[in-house]
């Protein structure tokens, strides 16, 4: 079947055909009901009257049973692609938790006897590995439907922020936006696990801003910023996001409304496609 084996076509050809029978749908109630209405006053219907020709039931029938089979192929089709849609996500969510698995793995401290060379070199291989999966996660981000952290990257998050426990953080999300709500949440469940700051209730908060943030942004402290004066945590927080596939884009976003030595994260709109 055409684009079977890619995400994007599946998606795309299965509400298309969702999309078509609705219409299919609506154009045999459409027909039926104004039929049956002009039949209960004991006349056939005038509309079906071609020329000096007038079309029985006959014709009425086919034109019918015609419209029934195509929403019959549409919904069919539609369910086939849909189950492929799901077979699919199923595959590449796999397969990015197999990714963040390794590469919590190779991130983990190396022994004191490694070579400084040796060392270079497998974290520089390490490097290119998370830009691979930092790209392969961005784009499986943006395919999903939900906004909500899948269990290995909450499991990710709090491996690496984990080592700087005691670190300040708060969070907002826009007001009005009930999925970023619950994405937010997801965040303060991994920083009470990574043992981090949040302030409570009073440090997770809703706002409205003159832009909108798009993704996940970490604000940062403009003096700290400018002087840079980041703290390990927050450095590391940056990170772990980016590699996520998280963020929007690499931009480095200041406040001089966030405490020295803290971090703003906004929870914004979906990323799109």
């Amino acid at each position: 079947m055409p684009g079977w084996d890619s995400l994007q076509t599946v998606t795309a050809v299965h509400g298309a055909f969702q999309l078509m029978g609705l219409i299919l749908l609506a154009v045999v109630v459409a027909l039926v009901g104004f039929a049956a209405r002009q039949l209960r006053s004991g006349v056939w219907p005038e509309w079906l009257d071609l020329g000096e020709y007038q079309l029985r039931s006959r014709f009425f029938e086919i034109g019918c049973v015609g419209v029934l089979a195509l929403l019959l192929v549409s919904e069919v089709v539609a369910y086939g692609y849909g189950l492929r849609q799901e077979t699919l996500m199923a595959a590449a969510e796999q397969a990015s938790a197999d990714r963040i698995k390794r590469l919590t793995a190779e991130s983990k401290p190396r022994p004191a006897g490694d070579s400084s060379s040796r060392y270079l070199k497998e974290n520089s291989e390490l490097n290119r590995k998370l830009t691979e999966a930092e790209n392969k996660l961005a784009a499986l981000e943006r395919t999903q439907t939900q906004k909500r952290l899948s269990a290995e990257q909450r499991r990710f998050l709090i491996e690496t922020l984990r080592p700087f426990a005691g670190q300040k953080v708060s969070i907002a999300s826009i007001r009005g936006d009930d999925e970023g709500l619950i994405l937010a949440q997801d965040f303060v469940s991994v920083f009470d696990a990574a043992g981090w700051d949040h302030h409570g209730e009073a440090g997770v908060t809703t706002q409205d801003w003159p832009r909108d943030p798009v993704g996940i942004e970490v604000v940062l402290n403009e003096k700290d910023a400018r002087a840079d004066q980041i703290s390990s945590g927050i450095a590391a927080l940056i990170n772990v996001v980016r590699q996520l596939g998280l963020v929007y884009d690499n931009t480095v976003y200041m406040d001089d409304e966030v405490p020295a030595g803290q971090a703003l994260l906004k929870v914004g709109k979906k990323l799109r496609k």
